[in-house]
């Protein structure tokens, strides 16, 4: 007599037949989709966007290390139920899921955005997240899955202050900041602090401080050069620049804003005045 509990499972041999003796009720059971064979894998690819257009194309590479959070309904909803990261091609994959409603949610990395949604006619090589959201939602599993992509890229952004060190100390204090002054932004494609093409101009508000937003960033394992300079000097005491009128400013996906690009004028030194020696006739 097995012990209580014991799963027995015995094949006898009767009349010649064989008769299997069912586990015992207690005994765990396969689901229905491991006794079916039904399980299905969901993925796949994503992609570093580098024209922003939502469509997959040659030379557009894959972004490493972006964590895939799986949930098991329709919407997102709850706590994940799986998590897998993207490979150095950017590839993902769950494997072995059985039957039924999934939805897939993308982190928000700090100046990245999400391709736009649905874009061009191949649903293999289109962005299947929405971009506000960063979710694939309303996915109903019966078969594999691995058209399930996401377009992403980094924006840069460039800004800084002009003001103007009018006591001379090296501080800046209240009221030095300088207002309406144009500053420059170059492209520079080899990185040699050499302005190539000009792309935009912005004016230092009330507060002394321009922004360039927006700002195209090549993928990961690249970097985009710019060239911010002064366009105009201010007026009034401050006219002579301290340190270099431009700056060489490199963005990368990883790096892409640049907040301390600043501009600093001081009072020029006035040279002394001479007058010409008046003198009376003879």
């Amino acid at each position: 007599m097995p012990r209580k509990g014991f799963v027995l499972a015995i094949v006898l041999v009767l009349a010649g037949a064989w008769v299997a003796v069912p586990p015992h009720p207690g005994a765990s059971r396969p689901g229905r989709a491991e006794q079916q064979g039904t399980f299905a894998d969901l993925g796949d690819f994503v992609w570093y966007d580098t024209n922003h257009n939502g469509i997959q194309e040659a030379g557009e590479p894959g972004v490493a290390w972006v964590t895939v959070n799986l949930y098991r309904n329709h919407d997102c909803a709850g706590a994940p139920s799986a998590a897998a990261d993207t490979d150095v091609a950017g590839a993902f994959m769950f494997t072995a899921l059985p039957p039924g409603a999934y939805c897939m949610r993308f982190p928000l990395r700090f100046q990245w955005v999400f391709s736009p949604q649905n874009q061009g006619l191949s649903e293999a090589l289109d962005s299947d997240a929405d971009p506000a959201t960063r979710i694939i939602r309303d996915i109903t599993l019966e078969t594999s899955n691995v058209d399930q992509d996401v377009g992403m890229y980094a924006v840069g952004a460039i800004l800084g202050s002009v003001w103007c060190d009018a006591d001379d100390n090296g501080a800046f204090e209240n009221g030095e900041q300088v207002a309406g002054i144009a500053i420059g932004l170059w492209r520079d494609a080899d990185c040699d602090l050499i302005p190539d093409f000009q792309l935009a101009t912005a004016t230092s508000n009330d507060q002394g401080v321009y922004a360039f937003p927006d700002l195209y960033i090549a993928p990961p394992g690249e970097v985009t050069c710019y060239v911010a300079a002064v366009a105009d000097n201010p007026v009034g005491i401050c006219t002579e620049t301290v340190g270099d009128d431009r700056h060489a400013i490199p963005l990368t996906p990883a790096s892409p804003l640049v907040w301390n690009a600043d501009f600093l004028f001081v009072p020029a030194d006035i040279p002394p005045i001479f007058l010409p020696l008046l003198c009376g006739g003879s």
